[in-house]
């Protein structure tokens, strides 16, 4: 054969493969179609619906969002005003933000109170110890007579008075979130200033008054970054009364109180389904409006083909079938069915959405490819709400261990009622460091407490 043969066998032969190619993806891209797309699901439907909100005067939600609003301004239509100009802004404006100028505006300044939080340092009971004593030593800092600080103190008690809230319905990924970091600051000011006091009722109120507020925040509220939120501040109420508890001396009255207060959370506080509905939901919403910027930052590089491939309603179904359904039914679970039900913790919606050499995959290669990249592991904070249950049994235990000699300790705590929430088993005692406790599920959080003794 000669050379001009070879030559023309070898552009024929690699025109053909082009066309194979082009073939190849002009199937692909005509199977993707938007006029193939599945119909929502029962699930995604359901997801999508608008929930009911409790009236505007009544919802914590807005008080919050407006909170750290001028000191002539009044924090719940503050927040209110704050809501109404982000809807204006990304329904009219298509901007779906508070600029700075908007939070200006209506709040009438914004970094009011960086005088008061610079000085003071957080302690984050979840995953610290010895809190309550840690910010003792900062009140002699802090000007609580300063008009910020004073007016804030004096706003938070109103904030925890509210027994309902909610998110508005429409939450996006860009939606504002109300700042938690200075409510999380005030709760632990007015603990420690109650304990400072040196009267055991003012504190043991303080706290209850406190335990109903996150409580509440637990149970309605919408996102994840509520639930989580109302944990830590949970979590700091309950080691707050460790602490307590080790430091003064109680009598028969302060125990009956403190054993009211010390109810473990009730099946729907531990319930957190509510939060994976509104992330769901908002992940819907995104992809029906998804810029191509945005795609790439989920594909991490520049991928046209990808995002002619995506399927919108089949995405979404998939996600609510291999990720959003089997969340739904571990939080749930009560504590030991979890704990059984979580080998290590995963949540193992990697293997359901591995790709495979499929033909079928061909079809929403796209969202299949997006949702593969966009798992995360759920279940730790569904772990998160189990591990503070066993923390009120855990400082109920210590309760009742007040009074104890050093030589019952350790039998008291085999034999009694408040046990391991997943093993069933009594907590651990460690008799040289005095430390009772358990292992969380969650990694990052701290199970323990230090008895006096």
């Amino acid at each position: 054969m000669s050379q001009t043969d070879k030559t023309t066998m070898i552009k024929r032969l690699s025109l053909y493969l082009l066309g194979l190619i082009i073939t190849f993806l002009l199937i692909v891209k005509a199977i993707n179609l938007s006029i193939f797309d599945e119909q929502p699901s029962e699930g995604v439907t359901q997801v999508m619906k608008p929930y009911q909100m409790p009236p505007a005067s009544q919802n914590a939600y807005f008080y919050l969002f407006g909170m750290q609003s001028a000191a002539s301004r009044d924090p719940h239509s503050t927040g209110q005003r704050l809501e109404e100009r982000y809807r204006h802004n990304r329904d009219n404006l298509g901007k779906d933000e508070l600029s700075d100028d908007d939070y200006n505006e209506i709040l009438g300044a914004t970094g009011l109170d960086k005088e008061w939080t610079e000085r003071f340092e957080r302690c984050r009971s979840r995953t610290e110890e010895g809190c309550l004593q840690k910010i003792l030593t900062q009140l002699d800092d802090l000007n609580f007579e300063a008009p910020r600080l004073s007016l804030m103190l004096e706003r938070y008690q109103t904030l925890i008075k509210f027994r309902d809230y909610s998110f508005p319905n429409g939450f996006t990924f860009y939606s504002p979130l109300p700042g938690y970091a200075a409510p999380m600051s005030l709760q632990q000011l007015t603990l420690a200033k109650a304990f400072q006091s040196g009267l055991s009722t003012r504190f043991i109120s303080a706290v209850d008054k406190d335990l109903r507020f996150w409580r509440m925040i637990l149970d309605k509220g919408s996102s994840l970054i509520d639930k989580m939120v109302a944990i830590a501040a949970i979590w700091n109420d309950l080691k707050y009364l460790s602490d307590f508890m080790n430091l003064r001396e109680l009598n028969d009255s302060d125990k009956e109180q403190l054993a009211n207060i010390l109810t473990g959370l009730s099946a729907q506080e531990k319930d957190i389904s509510e939060a994976f509905i509104l992330e769901a939901a908002s992940m819907y919403r995104q992809l029906e409006n998804i810029s191509d910027e945005e795609l790439e930052s989920f594909f991490e590089s520049s991928n046209w083909l990808m995002n002619q491939l995506i399927q919108i309603n089949a995405t979404n179904n998939d996600h609510y079938r291999l990720f959003l359904a089997p969340i739904l039914e571990l939080s749930k679970l009560d504590s030991q069915a979890f704990y059984k039900s979580l080998p290590e913790g995963s949540s193992k919606f990697e293997d359901r959405v591995k790709l495979s050499l499929s033909p079928s995959n061909l079809y929403n290669l796209g969202g299949k490819l997006l949702l593969q990249n966009s798992g995360w592991m759920a279940s730790d904070y569904i772990a998160r709400v189990h591990d503070l249950n066993g923390m009120f049994a855990l400082v109920s235990l210590q309760l009742s261990l007040d009074g104890l000699s050093d030589d019952s300790i350790a039998s008291t705590i085999n034999s009694s009622q408040y046990r391991n929430p997943y093993t069933g088993k009594p907590f651990t005692y460690n008799e040289t460091t005095k430390e009772l406790g358990f292992e969380c599920m969650n990694k990052e959080s701290s199970c323990k407490i230090k008895l006096s003794h």
